[in-house]
C-alpha cells in the first residue's frame, strides 16, 4: 500500500470518452503497492490500467512499466499495480465496454 504521505498525485481528463489521465509522484526507496478502484460502472466490460514514466512512452503499446486489466463486477473495477520505485509516473485509465481487448472508435476515429 502507498503510504498517503509518500504520494501526491492530481487528476485531469486526457481526452475520449471514458479515459483518464493521472499522474503521480511516488517517495520513498522501495517498490510501492498502487490500488486503483474504479466505481460507479455500469455492468459488464474491462477498465485498463497503464502507469508510464516516461512522457515519450505516453499511451504507446509497449511504453508502460506496468498494466493491468479488471473486470467490471458490481460496478466496480479494481487493478492492483506495484511500481518499480520512486519517481514520477503517469496513469492512463480506459473503459473498455465490451470487453474484447480492442478500443472501439466511431467513423472519425474517436473512442466511443
Amino acid at each position: 500500500m502507498v503510504h498517503p504521505r509518500s504520494v501526491r498525485s492530481g487528476l485531469r481528463w486526457t481526452g475520449g470518452r471514458g479515459t483518464v489521465g493521472l499522474w503521480l509522484w511516488v517517495a520513498g526507496a522501495h517498490a510501492q503497492a498502487l490500488t486503483l478502484e474504479v466505481s460507479g460502472l455500469k455492468a459488464g466490460g474491462t477498465v485498463r490500467a497503464g502507469v508510464y514514466a516516461d512522457a515519450d512512452a505516453w499511451l504507446s503499446d509497449d511504453g508502460a512499466v506496468v498494466s493491468c486489466a479488471a473486470a467490471v463486477e458490481a460496478g466496480r473495477a479494481t487493478c492492483e499495480l506495484v511500481l518499480p520505485g520512486p519517481g514520477r509516473y503517469g496513469v492512463a485509465l480506459c473503459r473498455d465496454l465490451d470487453g474484447d481487448g480492442t478500443f472501439d472508435k466511431n467513423l472519425l476515429g474517436l473512442p466511443h
